[in-house]
């Protein structure tokens, strides 16, 4: 447990292990396998269709393909080594609908905020009552765009609101 250390002091015992073992499967500064990237791609698409979907909100996850394609062992074996770019997953965030809001972010501490807020907003009574009708967050989003060279990401928003701060706000209200 050598990186986020006060990060992981903070969390609740039973969430600790778990995170533990992401920090031990999360490469730092260091190349990102292909099939970490994988398995990052499909469990945060999974945890935004729980958290976020049902108040209309999305949570889009994009890789940075150069790497993939490069053919370097440091990546691990690819299925595929010209990848195709047409796919949503490979293109970049369009500035146009997107705006950057974080740079260089560890792929750590973007999981511990995806499990911790993003997660446990999802499931708020808080959430749900303000989300479900009321306020629907229809085109607000959080776009992660992993970059496998260092392991790391950039966080995007789009919408005229920051979900971030949706999310913040709700958590807040939620524990007084």
């Amino acid at each position: 447990m050598m990186r986020s250390e006060s990060t992981l002091n903070a969390i609740p015992q039973d969430l600790r292990k778990e995170l533990v073992l992401l920090a031990d499967l999360l490469p730092e500064q260091s190349p990102l396998p292909y099939t970490k990237a994988k398995l990052l791609v499909l469990s945060w698409s999974r945890l935004g269709q729980d958290a976020l979907a049902w108040a209309g909100a999305n949570l889009i996850i994009k890789i940075d393909p150069a790497p993939y394609e490069s053919g370097d062992l440091a990546y691990g074996p690819t299925p595929i080594q010209t990848v195709n770019r047409s796919v949503d997953l490979w293109k970049p965030f369009s500035p146009e609908h997107w705006r950057e809001h974080v740079r260089g972010m560890s792929l750590f501490d973007l999981a511990v905020y995806l499990k911790l807020k993003v997660g446990t907003w999802g499931t708020t009574p808080i959430a749900r009552r303000r989300h479900v009708t009321k306020d629907r967050l229809d085109g607000i989003g959080l776009g992660c765009q992993i970059h496998p060279t260092r392991s790391t990401a950039s966080i995007f928003l789009c919408g005229e609101r920051s979900l971030l701060e949706i999310v913040e706000t709700d958590l807040a209200d939620q524990i007084k």
